[in-house]
């Protein structure tokens, strides 16, 4: 089946939508294009709109199916002077897919979170931590492309022992899901470093490129232990052959054996309050963490090759054309029944509220920022019932 799809968005997210469009172009006779609005250093891309606004347009509108990220709906106007509701109206396919929590992409979007859930398009949710919040999103796997040179195992001198590439800044315990825990875990790195005189990195706000050679050129990694998901940065780790850790709660697991069909994981499961005692015994166990490393590799071109999951969005755009009613949520995903919506929900959300109300871990740095952060809120609140006073004073006196 040979088909004309245009992926639109207004977002790198990580890179994602170029990264699914690569695959795709490798793995299938499906035209393929991503458009995006502007130009980003960090990551590669395929056409942003202003550089050949005529051939954009000409792809959009020529496409037999047209694949939305996050912020970008039916009456977006970024993709002016393409109007994505008219292509619809006249009957042409679309599927939005979302990589974020709904709290996120409504806040971009200036719209209420029920808004947002309700939009009608047949939609897909990837399987970190937002399907949860998508209950009527078909649910399909975040692909790196593993054959990829920057994604193969590294075979020569390495630079670092540990390496940690956090996209948010946040303290651990700031946000349910939008945080990294940066600040507690460089703290845990500072302490590593100090007892046992390894080399540490932390890498942010570089290009996606220098990242990847980082990572090759290190022994171990850590995803963010912190929200009970993992992100892209993980499978890249995992991919390399790299002892990688990274806490997955309940329902992250559930999904991604789902999708996999695997009975395990290929990360090191471990919550960031635990994590020390691990990390230090795989600095100490070298070999150990290099065949765990291996055994990691091996399981992702098992489960988790672009061969092995690609049929997931092939699927989508078969439904599409036939019937978009099909595209919906796999049975065995849904959130239905009390019992399961409180072990996949609930009891994830207490655990993690039940961590911060410990705060065994939280890092001198990140309280310091709270309590600076406290002290504005208070003192903003301090000026406004000033001026407050001084504007009824000035009343009065008028």
């Amino acid at each position: 089946m040979s088909l004309k799809i245009v992926h639109l968005a207004t977002d790198a997210i990580a890179g994602m939508p170029y990264r699914l469009v690569e695959i795709l172009k490798r793995n299938t006779d499906f035209e393929v294009s991503l458009i995006e609005t502007r130009h980003r250093s960090s990551f590669p891309q395929d056409l942003v709109l202003g550089d050949d606004l005529d051939r954009a347009r000409q792809l959009i509108e020529s496409a037999d199916i047209i694949h939305l990220h996050n912020n970008v709906d039916l009456d977006s106007s970024a993709f002016t002077p393409v109007h994505l509701r008219r292509l619809y109206d006249q009957g042409k396919a679309f599927v939005r897919q979302f990589h974020s929590i709904p709290e996120t992409i409504a806040r971009k979007m200036g719209c209420s979170v029920e808004s947002l859930l309700r939009d009608p398009l047949p939609s897909l949710v990837i399987n970190h931590c937002p399907e949860r919040y998508y209950p009527r999103a078909r649910v399909v796997p975040n692909l790196i492309p593993l054959n990829d040179p920057l994604y193969r195992p590294f075979s020569g001198p390495l630079h670092n022992d540990i390496l940690y590439s956090p996209s948010k800044k946040q303290s651990a315990w700031s946000h349910r899901w939008n945080t990294k825990g940066m600040p507690e875990t460089a703290q845990l790195l500072m302490n590593i470093e100090k007892h046992t005189q390894c080399k540490t990195r932390i890498v942010t706000d570089a290009p996606l490129a220098k990242v990847l050679y980082m990572k090759q050129r290190s022994y171990m990694i850590l995803e963010e232990m912190v929200t009970g998901s993992y992100h892209l940065s993980g499978l890249e780790g995992v991919s390399m052959g790299k002892p990688t850790l990274a806490y997955l709660d309940s329902r992250t697991r559930f999904v991604m054996q789902y999708l996999s069909t695997a009975e395990s994981i290929p990360f090191i499961n471990t919550m960031l309050e635990h994590s020390e005692e691990v990390i230090t015994y795989l600095l100490e166990h070298q070999d150990e963490g290099m065949a765990i490393g291996k055994e990691a590799r091996s399981w992702m071109e098992r489960y988790w090759s672009e061969e092995a999951l690609l049929h997931h969005y092939i699927d989508t755009y078969t439904m599409l054309l036939e019937d978009p009613t099909r595209v919906k949520r796999q049975p065995d995903l849904e959130l239905v029944g009390s019992i399961n919506r409180f072990n996949s929900i609930l009891v994830n959300d207490l655990i993690y509220t039940s961590r911060k109300k410990q705060r065994h871990f939280s890092s001198p740095y990140a309280l310091i920022r709270e309590s600076r952060t406290r002290f504005r809120k208070l003192w903003r609140g301090v000026r406004r019932s000033l001026k407050n006073k001084f504007l009824v004073k000035q009343r009065a006196t008028h």
